[in-house]
């Protein structure tokens, strides 16, 4: 008997040493040893390190990549747009990506990607990057079409700058409507020191399409907060008064008028503006903002 507890015991105390532990000495007072466990080792191995990128937060990495084919990319485009139209944004996206971030840039695929990427709410600075890029490379493939796509994306992300650059290449595409020139100027409004720029371009607006009288109301909104030009701000006013419907806003803009007029009196500023028509002429336009 004792001689099959002496096994039992080697047995056990070899299965404890493959299995890491350690046997202990039997007590003196007899009885079990008890078991010590040595736990194994920690593994302090250095391992490669792996970055995650957060594109909601941090842009993609700098552009290295050839970019692909002129066939290629053509074919990209075209499968891209095929998706987005049957209802599959994610697979345009992933489509997008063979030839976004690349060199040279392609203004119609990142232009594309940044703006279906615009409803992902995890992605967004991935979104601005790509719309920013577009609007700043120049891309003889681009037309005033995807510009004005562009500087509308551009605008719900509050990109002044970006915006404005792409509603400008639009215009430099060909697109010269007064509508063309208002966007510009709205874009022009966002951008700190801007204002007179944007004042410019509604007058320009305003000239192509004498009846939206509400570029000659916005660009005398703008021209009233620039340093001496309010006496001009109260003409342009005047002016508008008297091409809207009678009473419109008449009241409130008499009091403002009042207002300029006494700025530039006390300043002794010049207050005729240079190629606005006479009060009065044209009424009956399109109605101006209320």
């Amino acid at each position: 008997m004792r001689g099959l507890e002496a096994r039992s015991a080697a047995l056990a105390a070899a299965l404890l040493i493959a299995c890491g532990a350690k046997p202990v000495e039997p007590s003196p007072v007899g009885g079990p040893a008890p078991t010590v466990v040595v736990p194994p080792k920690a593994d302090t191995a250095e391992r490669p390190k792996t970055p995650i990128r957060h594109p909601d937060r941090e842009p993609p990495p700098p552009r290295a990549e050839p970019q692909v084919t002129d066939e290629e990319l053509a074919r990209i485009l075209d499968e891209a747009a095929r998706l987005a139209e049957s209802g599959d944004r994610n697979g345009a996206m992933i489509a997008l990506r063979a030839c976004a971030n690349k060199v040279p840039a392609s203004v119609l695929c990142e232009a594309r990607l940044g703006i279906l990427l615009l409803d992902v709410d995890t992605r967004r600075a991935e979104c601005r990057y790509f719309l920013g890029e577009a609007a700043r490379a120049e891309d003889a493939g681009a037309d005033a079409a995807l510009y004005r796509e562009l500087g509308d994306a551009l605008m719900q992300l509050a990109m002044f700058d970006e915006a404005a650059l792409a509603y400008q290449r639009r215009i430099d595409h060909g697109a010269t409507d007064a509508a063309d020139y208002a966007l510009l100027a709205g874009a022009l409004q966002g951008i700190n020191g801007r204002e007179a720029d944007a004042a410019d371009v509604l007058r320009r607006a305003f000239e192509l399409d004498p009846t939206e009288v509400r570029y000659l109301h916005d660009e005398a909104v703008l021209r009233g907060q620039l340093p001496g030009q309010a006496g001009r701000a109260a003409l342009l006013f005047r002016e508008y008064v008297g091409r809207v419907p009678e009473g419109e806003s008449a009241a409130k803009l008499e009091i403002r008028i009042a207002e300029l007029e006494e700025i530039a009196r006390q300043s002794g500023e010049a207050s005729a503006p240079k190629g606005t028509a006479k009060k009065g002429a044209q009424k009956g336009p399109k109605e101006g903002p209320k």
